[in-house]
C-alpha cells in the first residue's frame, strides 16, 4: 500500500474512534437527562409556586440538553459520490452487481477517496462535539437545577 494512502487510513480511523466516542458520550448525556426528568415523578403534587417553577425550569433545562444530546445521535454524512465510489459502504452498496463494482474499484483513485471520507469525517465529528457541548452546558445547569429543586422541596 503507498505510504500516503497508509497515512491516509491512518487519519480516518483516528476520526472515526471519536466519533464513536461522541456517540458514547450522547448517549450517557441521554440517558442522565432522561434520568433527571423522571426523577421529577418523585416530587409531591402540591408544590409552592417559586417550587413549581423550579421544577419547571429543571424540566425545561434537562430536555434542551436532551434534545442536544440526540442531535449528536443523528446520522449526517452526506453521500455526495453515490455510485461512483468504491471504498466506502454508501457508494458501494450503489454498484447493480458485484461486476460493475470491481470495475469501478479497478479504476478508482483509493487516496482521493479516502481523503474525500477524512473531509466528511471531520465535519461530523466537528458537528457532533458542538451539539454534546451544548447538552453538556445545559445539562449542568439542568442538574444543578434539578437537584436544588429536590433540596428546598425537601426543605420547607
Amino acid at each position: 500500500m503507498d505510504e500516503q494512502l497508509e497515512h491516509a487510513w491512518k487519519i480516518k480511523d483516528y476520526i472515526s474512534q471519536y466519533i464513536q466516542l461522541a456517540d458514547s458520550k450522547a448517549t450517557s448525556l441521554v440517558a442522565v437527562a432522561t434520568l433527571g426528568v423522571g426523577l421529577l415523578v418523585l416530587l409531591p403534587t402540591k408544590l409552592l409556586f417559586f417550587e413549581s417553577v423550579l421544577v419547571g425550569v429543571s424540566s425545561l433545562v434537562l430536555l434542551i440538553s436532551l434534545v442536544f444530546a440526540l442531535a449528536s445521535l443523528w446520522p449526517r454524512t452526506p453521500n455526495p459520490s453515490s455510485g461512483s465510489g468504491s471504498i466506502f459502504w454508501g457508494s458501494v452498496s450503489t454498484y447493480l452487481s458485484f461486476a460493475d463494482y470491481k470495475t469501478a474499484f479497478d479504476k478508482s483513485q483509493h487516496l482521493d477517496e479516502v481523503l474525500l471520507q477524512i473531509f466528511y469525517m471531520s465535519k461530523v465529528a466537528q458537528n457532533k462535539y458542538l451539539w454534546i457541548s451544548r447538552a453538556v452546558q445545559w445539562q449542568a445547569f439542568g442538574l444543578v437545577s434539578l437537584w436544588l429543586s429536590f433540596l428546598i422541596i425537601r426543605l420547607f
